[in-house]
Protein backbone atom coordinates (compact mmCIF):
# COMPACT_ATOMS: atom_id res chain seq x y z
CA UNK A 1 0.00 0.00 0.00
CA UNK A 2 1.29 2.97 -1.09
CA UNK A 3 1.60 5.71 1.46
CA UNK A 4 -1.25 8.11 0.37
CA UNK A 5 -3.77 5.63 0.65
CA UNK A 6 -2.13 4.48 4.15
CA UNK A 7 -2.55 8.22 5.15
CA UNK A 8 -6.18 8.11 4.12
CA UNK A 9 -6.97 5.16 5.81
CA UNK A 10 -5.52 5.85 8.87
CA UNK A 11 -7.06 9.40 8.94
CA UNK A 12 -10.73 8.12 7.66
CA UNK A 13 -10.37 5.62 11.27
CA UNK A 14 -9.73 8.72 13.31
CA UNK A 15 -12.31 10.21 12.02
CA UNK A 16 -14.53 7.49 12.75
CA UNK A 17 -13.63 7.02 15.99
CA UNK A 18 -13.94 10.81 16.89
CA UNK A 19 -17.70 10.20 15.91
CA UNK A 20 -17.91 7.28 17.77
CA UNK A 21 -16.15 8.72 21.13
CA UNK A 22 -18.30 12.11 20.48
CA UNK A 23 -21.48 9.93 20.07
CA UNK A 24 -21.03 7.64 23.27
CA UNK A 25 -20.44 11.17 25.22
CA UNK A 26 -23.57 11.99 24.21
CA UNK A 27 -25.24 9.06 25.33
CA UNK A 28 -23.56 9.75 28.58
CA UNK A 29 -24.95 12.70 29.62
CA UNK A 30 -28.29 11.45 28.26
CA UNK A 31 -27.69 8.67 30.91
CA UNK A 32 -26.97 10.79 33.47
CA UNK A 33 -29.55 12.96 33.33
CA UNK A 34 -32.26 9.88 32.66
CA UNK A 35 -31.10 8.96 36.17
CA UNK A 36 -30.85 12.15 37.70
CA UNK A 37 -34.20 13.05 36.61
CA UNK A 38 -35.48 9.57 37.84
CA UNK A 39 -33.49 10.15 41.07
CA UNK A 40 -35.31 13.55 41.13
CA UNK A 41 -39.01 11.51 40.88
CA UNK A 42 -38.24 8.66 42.91
CA UNK A 43 -36.27 9.63 45.68
CA UNK A 44 -38.03 9.66 49.19
CA UNK A 45 -35.76 12.26 50.62
CA UNK A 46 -36.65 14.86 47.49
CA UNK A 47 -40.07 13.66 47.34
CA UNK A 48 -41.13 15.19 50.62
CA UNK A 49 -43.06 17.94 51.42
CA UNK A 50 -41.36 21.37 51.89
CA UNK A 51 -42.55 21.87 55.37
CA UNK A 52 -41.36 18.26 56.55
CA UNK A 53 -37.48 18.88 54.62
CA UNK A 54 -37.47 22.67 56.06
CA UNK A 55 -38.14 21.41 59.64
CA UNK A 56 -35.12 18.36 58.72
CA UNK A 57 -32.95 21.55 57.82
CA UNK A 58 -33.96 23.38 61.23
CA UNK A 59 -33.16 20.76 63.61
CA UNK A 60 -30.08 20.52 61.45
CA UNK A 61 -29.11 24.04 62.27
CA UNK A 62 -29.85 24.22 65.92
CA UNK A 63 -26.94 24.54 68.31
CA UNK A 64 -26.59 26.32 71.99
CA UNK A 65 -25.67 29.54 71.32
CA UNK A 66 -25.24 30.41 75.02
CA UNK A 67 -22.46 27.82 75.48
CA UNK A 68 -19.89 28.87 77.76
CA UNK A 69 -16.84 27.00 77.01
CA UNK A 70 -14.54 28.65 74.62
CA UNK A 71 -12.86 25.85 73.31
CA UNK A 72 -16.15 23.80 72.19
CA UNK A 73 -17.55 24.38 68.59
CA UNK A 74 -20.89 23.55 68.23
CA UNK A 75 -21.54 20.56 66.03
CA UNK A 76 -24.19 21.50 63.69
CA UNK A 77 -24.75 22.36 60.13
CA UNK A 78 -25.98 25.58 58.16
CA UNK A 79 -27.77 26.71 55.37
CA UNK A 80 -25.13 26.91 53.30
CA UNK A 81 -24.19 23.45 53.24
CA UNK A 82 -27.95 22.08 52.93
CA UNK A 83 -28.17 24.53 49.87
CA UNK A 84 -25.44 22.44 47.82
CA UNK A 85 -26.84 19.54 48.34
CA UNK A 86 -29.12 19.84 45.29
CA UNK A 87 -31.33 22.63 43.59
CA UNK A 88 -34.43 21.45 45.54
CA UNK A 89 -32.89 22.37 48.59
CA UNK A 90 -31.09 25.10 47.60
CA UNK A 91 -34.29 26.80 46.75
CA UNK A 92 -35.86 25.86 49.84
CA UNK A 93 -32.94 27.19 52.50
CA UNK A 94 -32.66 30.49 51.00
CA UNK A 95 -36.64 30.89 51.51
CA UNK A 96 -36.66 29.59 55.16
CA UNK A 97 -35.81 32.51 57.13
CA UNK A 98 -35.65 30.53 60.35
CA UNK A 99 -32.45 29.26 58.92
CA UNK A 100 -30.59 31.97 59.07
CA UNK A 101 -31.15 33.15 62.66
CA UNK A 102 -28.78 30.99 63.87
CA UNK A 103 -25.12 32.55 63.38
CA UNK A 104 -21.92 30.64 64.85
CA UNK A 105 -18.94 32.62 63.74
CA UNK A 106 -15.27 31.37 64.44
CA UNK A 107 -13.22 34.56 63.31
CA UNK A 108 -10.20 34.01 61.47
CA UNK A 109 -7.53 36.58 60.29
CA UNK A 110 -7.03 34.58 57.06
CA UNK A 111 -10.64 34.66 56.12
CA UNK A 112 -11.91 37.53 57.70
CA UNK A 113 -12.95 39.95 54.95
CA UNK A 114 -15.10 36.79 53.32
CA UNK A 115 -16.55 36.87 56.78
CA UNK A 116 -17.67 40.32 56.50
CA UNK A 117 -19.09 39.88 53.26
CA UNK A 118 -20.68 36.65 54.39
CA UNK A 119 -22.26 38.28 57.33
CA UNK A 120 -23.90 41.11 55.46
CA UNK A 121 -25.36 38.45 53.19
CA UNK A 122 -26.34 36.57 55.73
CA UNK A 123 -28.21 38.76 58.03
CA UNK A 124 -30.83 40.18 55.94
CA UNK A 125 -32.25 37.19 54.61
CA UNK A 126 -33.43 36.22 58.53
CA UNK A 127 -35.70 38.46 58.73
CA UNK A 128 -37.14 39.96 61.73
CA UNK A 129 -37.25 37.22 63.70
CA UNK A 130 -34.96 36.29 67.27
CA UNK A 131 -30.69 36.32 66.09
CA UNK A 132 -28.86 33.55 68.06
CA UNK A 133 -25.76 34.99 67.75
CA UNK A 134 -22.04 32.66 68.46
CA UNK A 135 -19.19 34.93 68.11
CA UNK A 136 -15.37 33.32 69.11
CA UNK A 137 -12.17 34.46 68.72
CA UNK A 138 -9.82 32.02 69.80
CA UNK A 139 -7.07 32.62 71.16
CA UNK A 140 -5.90 28.88 70.33
CA UNK A 141 -5.45 29.43 66.29
CA UNK A 142 -5.58 33.14 65.96
CA UNK A 143 -3.72 36.02 67.80
CA UNK A 144 -6.55 38.46 68.63
CA UNK A 145 -4.14 40.57 71.05
CA UNK A 146 -2.69 43.12 68.60
CA UNK A 147 -4.58 44.69 65.17
CA UNK A 148 -6.02 45.12 62.93
CA UNK A 149 -9.33 43.93 65.30
CA UNK A 150 -12.22 42.32 64.23
CA UNK A 151 -14.41 45.88 64.51
CA UNK A 152 -16.72 45.53 61.01
CA UNK A 153 -17.66 41.97 62.56
CA UNK A 154 -18.74 43.71 65.89
CA UNK A 155 -20.68 46.59 64.09
CA UNK A 156 -22.62 44.70 61.76
CA UNK A 157 -24.07 42.35 64.57
CA UNK A 158 -24.58 45.76 66.82
CA UNK A 159 -26.67 47.16 63.93
CA UNK A 160 -28.92 44.36 64.26
CA UNK A 161 -29.39 44.37 68.30
CA UNK A 162 -32.83 44.75 67.97
CA UNK A 163 -33.23 41.19 66.90
CA UNK A 164 -30.99 39.77 69.22
CA UNK A 165 -32.06 36.78 71.59
CA UNK A 166 -29.26 34.63 72.46
CA UNK A 167 -25.69 36.17 72.46
CA UNK A 168 -22.72 34.76 73.14
CA UNK A 169 -19.31 37.36 72.75
CA UNK A 170 -15.53 36.15 73.24
CA UNK A 171 -14.00 38.65 71.70
CA UNK A 172 -10.82 40.95 72.20
CA UNK A 173 -11.40 43.65 74.70
CA UNK A 174 -10.41 46.36 71.45
CA UNK A 175 -13.72 45.24 70.11
CA UNK A 176 -15.70 46.11 73.97
CA UNK A 177 -17.05 49.92 72.57
CA UNK A 178 -18.41 48.52 69.07
CA UNK A 179 -20.58 46.79 71.17
CA UNK A 180 -21.80 50.51 72.35
CA UNK A 181 -23.72 51.03 69.03
CA UNK A 182 -26.34 48.78 70.28
CA UNK A 183 -27.61 51.74 72.09
CA UNK A 184 -30.11 50.02 74.65
CA UNK A 185 -31.74 48.14 71.66
CA UNK A 186 -32.50 45.10 72.83
CA UNK A 187 -36.24 44.38 73.51
CA UNK A 188 -35.93 40.74 72.89
CA UNK A 189 -32.46 39.27 74.45
CA UNK A 190 -32.96 36.63 76.64
CA UNK A 191 -29.83 35.23 77.52
CA UNK A 192 -26.18 37.36 77.30
CA UNK A 193 -22.74 36.42 77.60
CA UNK A 194 -19.66 38.15 77.06
CA UNK A 195 -16.05 37.77 77.91
CA UNK A 196 -12.60 38.98 76.61
CA UNK A 197 -9.90 36.62 74.64
CA UNK A 198 -7.18 39.10 77.02
CA UNK A 199 -8.65 37.87 79.92
CA UNK A 200 -6.46 40.25 82.14
CA UNK A 201 -8.72 42.73 84.54
CA UNK A 202 -9.00 46.21 82.02
CA UNK A 203 -9.88 49.98 83.16
CA UNK A 204 -13.20 49.24 81.58
CA UNK A 205 -15.48 52.18 80.11
CA UNK A 206 -19.15 51.94 80.53
CA UNK A 207 -20.52 51.93 77.62
CA UNK A 208 -23.89 51.65 79.29
CA UNK A 209 -26.19 50.32 76.67
CA UNK A 210 -27.46 47.19 78.67
CA UNK A 211 -30.56 49.09 80.56
CA UNK A 212 -33.28 48.20 78.49
CA UNK A 213 -33.61 44.21 78.37
CA UNK A 214 -36.91 43.89 79.64
CA UNK A 215 -36.80 39.73 78.69
CA UNK A 216 -33.32 39.14 80.17
CA UNK A 217 -33.18 36.03 81.63
CA UNK A 218 -29.39 35.02 81.79
CA UNK A 219 -26.64 36.47 82.07
CA UNK A 220 -23.00 35.40 82.24
CA UNK A 221 -19.89 38.19 82.59
CA UNK A 222 -16.25 37.81 82.67
CA UNK A 223 -13.88 40.61 83.45
CA UNK A 224 -16.49 43.65 82.72
CA UNK A 225 -17.63 46.24 85.69
CA UNK A 226 -21.18 45.37 86.45
CA UNK A 227 -22.01 49.37 86.61
CA UNK A 228 -22.64 48.56 82.80
CA UNK A 229 -25.34 45.84 84.00
CA UNK A 230 -26.32 47.32 87.50
CA UNK A 231 -28.76 49.52 86.02
CA UNK A 232 -30.34 47.05 83.85
CA UNK A 233 -33.98 44.98 84.76
CA UNK A 234 -31.72 42.73 87.51
CA UNK A 235 -35.24 41.36 89.16
CA UNK A 236 -36.73 39.43 86.18
CA UNK A 237 -32.64 37.68 85.85
CA UNK A 238 -33.27 33.85 86.56
CA UNK A 239 -29.67 32.53 86.03
CA UNK A 240 -26.25 34.40 86.36
CA UNK A 241 -22.45 33.81 86.02
CA UNK A 242 -20.13 35.96 86.78
CA UNK A 243 -16.07 34.93 86.53
CA UNK A 244 -13.16 36.90 88.53
CA UNK A 245 -15.21 39.20 90.00
CA UNK A 246 -14.41 40.44 93.39
CA UNK A 247 -16.67 39.13 96.37
CA UNK A 248 -18.44 41.99 97.31
CA UNK A 249 -19.04 42.97 93.35
CA UNK A 250 -20.58 39.39 93.62
CA UNK A 251 -22.49 39.88 96.69
CA UNK A 252 -24.03 43.11 95.53
CA UNK A 253 -25.11 40.98 92.29
CA UNK A 254 -27.16 38.70 94.56
CA UNK A 255 -28.58 41.57 96.44
CA UNK A 256 -30.21 42.94 93.02
CA UNK A 257 -31.13 39.30 91.92
CA UNK A 258 -33.93 38.37 94.36
CA UNK A 259 -35.50 35.48 92.07
CA UNK A 260 -32.41 33.58 90.56
CA UNK A 261 -32.79 29.81 89.71
CA UNK A 262 -29.23 29.17 89.60
CA UNK A 263 -26.06 30.89 89.37
CA UNK A 264 -22.03 30.28 88.86
CA UNK A 265 -19.29 32.06 90.78
CA UNK A 266 -15.86 31.55 89.56
CA UNK A 267 -12.48 32.59 90.89
CA UNK A 268 -14.30 35.02 93.45
CA UNK A 269 -11.66 37.31 94.38
CA UNK A 270 -11.02 39.36 97.80
CA UNK A 271 -13.41 42.13 98.32
CA UNK A 272 -12.20 45.67 96.51
CA UNK A 273 -14.20 47.94 97.86
CA UNK A 274 -17.07 47.38 100.52
CA UNK A 275 -16.72 45.00 103.45
CA UNK A 276 -17.70 41.49 104.36
CA UNK A 277 -19.65 40.62 106.27
CA UNK A 278 -22.61 42.35 105.09
CA UNK A 279 -25.15 43.91 107.41
CA UNK A 280 -27.82 41.54 105.87
CA UNK A 281 -28.80 38.01 104.89
CA UNK A 282 -29.53 37.87 101.50
CA UNK A 283 -32.26 35.71 100.29
CA UNK A 284 -33.03 33.90 97.56
CA UNK A 285 -36.24 32.69 97.85
CA UNK A 286 -35.92 30.91 94.11
CA UNK A 287 -32.05 29.51 94.13
CA UNK A 288 -31.85 25.84 93.21
CA UNK A 289 -28.32 25.40 92.09
CA UNK A 290 -25.49 27.10 93.40
CA UNK A 291 -21.47 27.15 92.29
CA UNK A 292 -18.63 28.81 94.32
CA UNK A 293 -15.53 28.50 93.17
CA UNK A 294 -13.18 30.66 95.54
CA UNK A 295 -9.74 32.33 95.35
CA UNK A 296 -9.80 33.97 98.59
CA UNK A 297 -8.50 32.68 102.15
CA UNK A 298 -11.09 30.27 103.84
CA UNK A 299 -12.18 33.26 106.27
CA UNK A 300 -13.45 35.91 103.46
CA UNK A 301 -15.06 32.44 101.79
CA UNK A 302 -16.65 31.70 105.42
CA UNK A 303 -18.32 35.35 105.66
CA UNK A 304 -19.36 35.45 101.56
CA UNK A 305 -21.32 31.88 102.55
CA UNK A 306 -22.45 33.62 105.92
CA UNK A 307 -24.65 36.73 103.97
CA UNK A 308 -27.04 33.86 101.80
CA UNK A 309 -30.08 32.43 102.74
CA UNK A 310 -31.78 29.79 100.05
CA UNK A 311 -34.39 28.28 101.42
CA UNK A 312 -34.95 26.18 97.92
CA UNK A 313 -31.52 25.60 97.15
CA UNK A 314 -31.19 21.57 96.02
CA UNK A 315 -27.81 21.74 94.31
CA UNK A 316 -24.79 23.04 95.75
CA UNK A 317 -21.32 22.99 95.16
CA UNK A 318 -17.79 25.01 96.89
CA UNK A 319 -14.23 24.77 95.22
CA UNK A 320 -11.79 26.55 97.63
CA UNK A 321 -8.22 26.80 95.48
CA UNK A 322 -5.86 27.93 98.12
CA UNK A 323 -4.56 24.90 99.46
CA UNK A 324 -2.93 26.38 102.75
CA UNK A 325 -7.07 26.80 103.41
CA UNK A 326 -9.31 24.39 104.74
CA UNK A 327 -12.86 24.31 103.45
CA UNK A 328 -14.85 26.37 105.66
CA UNK A 329 -17.37 23.98 106.88
CA UNK A 330 -19.07 26.05 109.87
CA UNK A 331 -20.53 28.78 107.15
CA UNK A 332 -21.15 25.71 105.18
CA UNK A 333 -23.44 24.31 107.63
CA UNK A 334 -24.86 27.75 108.12
CA UNK A 335 -25.88 27.95 104.78
CA UNK A 336 -27.26 24.20 104.41
CA UNK A 337 -29.30 24.47 108.00
CA UNK A 338 -30.98 28.03 106.07
CA UNK A 339 -31.92 25.20 102.53
CA UNK A 340 -34.83 23.88 104.89
CA UNK A 341 -33.51 20.49 104.14
CA UNK A 342 -34.03 20.63 100.26
CA UNK A 343 -30.16 20.20 99.55
CA UNK A 344 -30.01 16.92 97.51
CA UNK A 345 -26.41 17.07 95.72
CA UNK A 346 -23.50 18.31 97.53
CA UNK A 347 -19.78 19.10 96.34
CA UNK A 348 -16.74 19.84 97.90
CA UNK A 349 -13.34 20.14 97.21
CA UNK A 350 -10.24 22.19 99.16
CA UNK A 351 -8.35 20.83 102.34
CA UNK A 352 -9.78 20.08 105.13
CA UNK A 353 -8.53 20.04 109.20
CA UNK A 354 -10.57 17.78 110.90
CA UNK A 355 -12.30 14.61 109.63
CA UNK A 356 -15.37 15.48 112.24
CA UNK A 357 -16.35 18.54 110.25
CA UNK A 358 -17.21 16.10 107.21
CA UNK A 359 -19.03 14.14 109.06
CA UNK A 360 -20.90 16.65 110.46
CA UNK A 361 -21.34 18.90 107.42
CA UNK A 362 -22.95 15.78 106.12
CA UNK A 363 -25.45 14.75 108.41
CA UNK A 364 -26.77 18.64 108.12
CA UNK A 365 -27.67 16.89 104.63
CA UNK A 366 -29.83 13.67 105.21
CA UNK A 367 -31.45 13.99 101.81
CA UNK A 368 -28.23 14.30 99.90
CA UNK A 369 -28.68 11.83 96.67
CA UNK A 370 -25.28 12.83 95.44
CA UNK A 371 -21.92 13.50 96.88
CA UNK A 372 -18.82 14.65 95.44
CA UNK A 373 -15.69 15.06 97.83
CA UNK A 374 -12.34 15.95 96.81
CA UNK A 375 -9.67 16.49 99.25
CA UNK A 376 -6.52 17.63 98.27
CA UNK A 377 -4.41 17.04 101.61
CA UNK A 378 -4.79 13.69 103.75
CA UNK A 379 -6.98 14.24 106.37
CA UNK A 380 -7.06 11.21 109.23
CA UNK A 381 -9.78 8.90 109.52
CA UNK A 382 -11.98 10.38 107.02
CA UNK A 383 -12.41 8.05 104.70
CA UNK A 384 -12.53 5.21 106.87
CA UNK A 385 -15.54 7.47 108.79
CA UNK A 386 -17.83 8.35 105.84
CA UNK A 387 -17.64 4.92 104.67
CA UNK A 388 -18.42 3.46 107.93
CA UNK A 389 -21.25 5.41 109.27
CA UNK A 390 -22.77 4.97 105.09
CA UNK A 391 -22.32 0.85 105.08
CA UNK A 392 -23.98 1.50 109.31
CA UNK A 393 -26.77 3.22 108.23
CA UNK A 394 -28.43 -0.19 106.66
CA UNK A 395 -29.33 -0.94 110.13
CA UNK A 396 -29.63 2.26 111.87
CA UNK A 397 -30.66 4.46 109.20
CA UNK A 398 -29.10 7.64 109.95
CA UNK A 399 -26.57 8.80 107.52
CA UNK A 400 -27.40 9.87 103.63
CA UNK A 401 -30.46 7.35 103.54
CA UNK A 402 -31.26 8.50 100.41
CA UNK A 403 -27.72 8.38 98.79
CA UNK A 404 -27.51 6.88 95.32
CA UNK A 405 -23.72 8.27 93.86
CA UNK A 406 -21.00 8.91 95.67
CA UNK A 407 -17.74 10.10 93.88
CA UNK A 408 -14.72 10.29 96.39
CA UNK A 409 -11.35 11.79 95.33
CA UNK A 410 -8.70 12.00 98.47
CA UNK A 411 -5.34 9.77 99.43
CA UNK A 412 -5.87 6.19 99.28
CA UNK A 413 -2.94 3.41 99.08
CA UNK A 414 -5.44 1.04 99.55
CA UNK A 415 -9.13 0.09 98.78
CA UNK A 416 -10.53 -0.96 102.48
CA UNK A 417 -12.30 -4.13 102.85
CA UNK A 418 -14.94 -2.20 104.42
CA UNK A 419 -15.36 0.09 101.71
CA UNK A 420 -16.30 -3.16 99.51
CA UNK A 421 -18.93 -4.19 102.19
CA UNK A 422 -20.15 -0.85 102.50
CA UNK A 423 -20.73 -1.00 98.34
CA UNK A 424 -22.60 -4.40 98.38
CA UNK A 425 -25.06 -3.43 101.33
CA UNK A 426 -25.77 -0.53 99.74
CA UNK A 427 -26.42 -2.07 96.54
CA UNK A 428 -28.49 -4.76 97.57
CA UNK A 429 -30.13 -2.96 100.54
CA UNK A 430 -33.64 -4.56 100.00
CA UNK A 431 -32.47 -8.06 100.14
CA UNK A 432 -30.50 -7.94 102.60
CA UNK A 433 -32.85 -6.04 105.18
CA UNK A 434 -35.41 -8.43 103.92
CA UNK A 435 -33.17 -11.30 105.18
CA UNK A 436 -32.70 -9.60 108.62
CA UNK A 437 -35.96 -9.10 108.61
CA UNK A 438 -37.14 -12.55 108.42
CA UNK A 439 -34.92 -13.10 111.59
CA UNK A 440 -35.86 -10.19 113.47
CA UNK A 441 -40.12 -9.89 112.85
CA UNK A 442 -39.95 -6.72 115.14
CA UNK A 443 -37.12 -4.84 113.96
CA UNK A 444 -38.09 -2.06 111.47
CA UNK A 445 -35.66 -0.26 109.25
CA UNK A 446 -35.80 3.41 107.88
CA UNK A 447 -36.49 3.74 104.37
CA UNK A 448 -33.25 3.45 102.83
CA UNK A 449 -31.58 4.40 98.81
CA UNK A 450 -29.66 1.92 96.79
CA UNK A 451 -26.38 3.26 95.98
CA UNK A 452 -26.08 3.21 92.31
CA UNK A 453 -22.94 4.59 91.54
CA UNK A 454 -19.62 4.70 93.34
CA UNK A 455 -16.24 6.55 91.64
CA UNK A 456 -13.58 6.81 93.91
CA UNK A 457 -9.57 8.16 92.87
CA UNK A 458 -6.87 8.15 94.56
CA UNK A 459 -4.82 11.19 94.45
CA UNK A 460 -0.53 11.56 94.42
CA UNK A 461 -0.59 7.62 94.89
CA UNK A 462 0.87 5.90 91.20
CA UNK A 463 -0.54 2.20 92.52
CA UNK A 464 -3.47 1.42 95.04
CA UNK A 465 -3.74 -2.16 96.32
CA UNK A 466 -6.73 -4.09 95.50
CA UNK A 467 -7.32 -8.00 97.09
CA UNK A 468 -8.32 -10.35 94.84
CA UNK A 469 -11.21 -10.71 96.86
CA UNK A 470 -11.80 -7.74 96.97
CA UNK A 471 -11.49 -7.43 93.04
CA UNK A 472 -14.47 -10.70 92.83
CA UNK A 473 -16.82 -8.85 94.58
CA UNK A 474 -16.47 -5.39 92.69
CA UNK A 475 -16.87 -7.79 89.80
CA UNK A 476 -19.82 -9.24 91.45
CA UNK A 477 -21.89 -5.79 91.55
CA UNK A 478 -20.33 -4.45 88.47
CA UNK A 479 -21.77 -7.61 86.86
CA UNK A 480 -25.23 -6.56 88.78
CA UNK A 481 -25.70 -3.19 87.33
CA UNK A 482 -23.98 -1.08 89.47
CA UNK A 483 -21.69 1.72 88.25
CA UNK A 484 -17.95 1.36 89.89
CA UNK A 485 -14.85 2.96 88.89
CA UNK A 486 -11.35 3.12 90.43
CA UNK A 487 -8.70 4.96 89.44
CA UNK A 488 -5.19 6.21 90.34
CA UNK A 489 -3.46 9.22 88.61
CA UNK A 490 -1.93 6.85 86.02
CA UNK A 491 -5.40 5.38 85.21
CA UNK A 492 -8.40 3.05 85.84
CA UNK A 493 -7.85 -0.39 88.36
CA UNK A 494 -10.95 -1.10 88.26
CA UNK A 495 -12.83 -2.59 86.36
CA UNK A 496 -9.82 -3.88 84.27
CA UNK A 497 -9.87 -1.69 80.41
CA UNK A 498 -10.12 -4.40 77.78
Amino acid sequence: MEFTAFSDKLASLDAEIAKTEGFLDQLRKERISLLHNYNISHSPLLRLPTEVTTKIMLECCQSDTNDDDDDDEPEMLDPLFLGSICPMWRDIAWETQNLWRTVNLTLSRNRYHNQVRLLNEWLPRAGEGPLHIRVMAKTSEQDWTEPPFPHEVLRTFASYSRLWARVTLFIPYACWMDIGLVSGNLPLLKSLSISFTDSLYHDNCVIGVFHDTPLLEELSLRDIFLKDFISGCWNQLQHLTLKSYCADECLEALRRTPNLISLKFQDINPPDEFPIPYDEIIHLKCLDSAVFIFDIISKFAGDFLNCMAAPSLRQLDITLREDSEDIPFSSIRTLMSRCSSSLTHLRLEGTIDKSEDVIHCLRDAPLLRSLVLFFANEPEGVENQTIGLLGSALYSGDFLNELEQLIFTAHFDTIPSKFVRMLGNRWAVTQIRNDATADNNAKAFPPLSQLRKAHIEAIFSSEVHLSEEAHVHLELLLNDGMDICLRTPHGIIFPIQK
